[in-house]
């Protein structure tokens, strides 16, 4: 019940703040499907350049209930945000690499008809370039026989708020075990390129 208030309050009250705030841009390849609904499971597959995706996506589909993938880091990354992801349904990957339980999980749910959206890079493309992305949402839409729907953020987003202390970008990436791989000799680079775009979207 609560995570149903929850779904029900975000939705209410973040739209108006998401339309001020970021202002969306929407684009359909093809418009005479722009204002189809989709019917049954739909397995969306989107680009990922950053934490806002799937805010963004999240009221872009303000009728459905879209459930996201997220990694096990991510989920536990705070109470408030656990508290959030929960009530939209979130599907958590786990940190075990060989416990592919999300995958039939997700299947399970697209069956039922529900949607779900999925980032196959597995975590934010720095620079304007696609990351691979894990072929795990070709088998997820197989096996559940639903439709893929493809997304493209371009990541720009423009919040109109001022920090009084700007941080570096190194506070809030070394706690996320998945951000590790940047702090190791060598890859300096990712970090310079990361603060980059925090200092050019702020």
């Amino acid at each position: 019940m609560i995570k149903h208030i929850m779904f029900f309050l975000m939705k209410t009250t973040g739209l108006p703040l998401e339309l001020i705030f970021f202002k969306r841009k929407t684009y359909y390849e093809n418009k005479t499907n722009q204002k189809k609904r989709i019917k049954g499971g739909a397995l969306l597959v989107s680009n990922h350049r950053s934490f806002w995706d799937y805010i963004t996506i999240f009221f872009l589909f303000y009728f459905y209930k879209v459930r996201p993938i997220v990694s096990t880091a991510f989920y536990n990354n705070n109470p408030v945000l656990r508290l959030c992801l929960k009530s939209v349904g979130a599907i958590v990957v786990s940190d075990d690499m060989l416990n592919i339980s999300y995958i039939n999980e997700t299947i399970a749910l697209l069956k039922k008809g529900k949607k779900v959206i999925i980032f196959p890079e597995g975590h934010f493309s720095l620079k304007d370039e696609f990351l691979p992305f894990a072929p795990s949402y070709i088998k997820i839409a197989y096996e559940a026989n639903v439709p893929l729907i493809p997304l493209y953020t371009d990541g720009v987003y423009k919040i109109n708020y001022k920090p009084a202390k700007k941080l570096p970008i190194e506070e809030f990436l070394r706690p996320q075990k998945r951000f590790k791989h940047m702090f190791k000799p060598g890859n300096e680079w990712m970090i310079e390129q990361f603060q980059k775009e925090v200092d050019e979207r702020w």
